[in-house]
């Protein structure tokens, strides 16, 4: 089954669709901000999903923006990742009673 050719969008979509590829561009660049930014990262993906589920077989002028937005989030989450990661370890390490003296022996 192939899809139906897809009907130009009108100037007001077309103003649409700039504003929602530019909000996720804004999302994504918030979500790099670790711990804070993953609910913007989310948004972000959703508002991808969206954007291109809309001008599926449409230009859309702003397709940078919304790329870029896409990779920032993809960015943000995967340094929240390696954060809380060497948070979670850091934690384990010093209740495992040797802290840090395993990797730094003091030398008395």
């Amino acid at each position: 089954m192939s899809q139906p050719p897809a009907l130009p969008l009108s100037p007001a979509e077309l103003i649409e669709v700039i504003e929602r590829s530019l909000r996720c561009f804004v999302c994504g660049l918030f979500a790099l901000l670790p711990g804070l930014g993953v609910f913007p990262a989310v948004y972000s993906f959703w508002a991808a999903h969206r954007v291109r589920a809309r001008c599926r077989g449409v230009w859309n002028p702003a397709a940078g923006y919304l790329n870029a937005g896409v990779w920032c989030a993809s960015a943000g989450l995967l340094l929240t990742t390696v954060v809380i990661g060497m948070l979670l370890a850091a934690a384990i390490n010093e209740v495992s009673g040797s802290g840090w003296r395993g990797i730094f022996p003091e030398s008395d």
